[in-house]
């Protein structure tokens, strides 16, 4: 199991750096149109779609690293809870075993960037600083 979850992190680190990277760079930029388009409702609307597509693909991936995550958690807490005072010390040790291997998953980007919920947040809510920051230089 162990192996299973480090070959998971070692191949996702490199698979979700490129998309995360792209994503959040593509949407400033397209945030970036939007204000140079204003006005032109074709062009603002063809950028807001392109946003809402980065959005959902960002979604994606950051709802299976909380899930995972989660699950993870979640097989932790039920090692932890099943009759084991008592019970073999073969058996203790491998339930042990068990929970120190879901402890530490933590699907990530590159090694730096955490796959979750709370990424998605904070990718949007510096995409929404980013957008009000421009209409603010853009009106003076």
């Amino acid at each position: 199991m162990r192996r299973f979850l480090r070959e998971l992190q070692d191949t996702y680190r490199l698979v979700l750096l490129g998309p995360f990277l792209i994503i959040a760079c593509g949407m400033c930029v397209n945030t970036f149109s939007i204000l140079l388009s204003w006005g032109k409702a074709m062009d603002s609307l063809q950028a807001a779609t392109l946003i809402a597509a980065l959005t959902s693909q960002l979604y994606v991936y950051c709802w299976f690293g909380s899930e995972l995550t989660q699950q993870s958690a979640e097989l932790r807490d039920a090692v932890w809870g099943c009759n084991w005072v008592g019970a073999p010390l073969v058996e203790q040790r491998a339930l042990i075993f068990m929970m120190e291997v879901a402890a530490e998953f933590t699907l990530s980007a590159g090694g730096i960037i955490p796959a979750s919920r709370h990424t998605m947040m904070q990718i949007l809510n510096q995409t929404y600083s980013f957008l009000m920051f421009l209409m603010n230089f853009m009106d003076n």
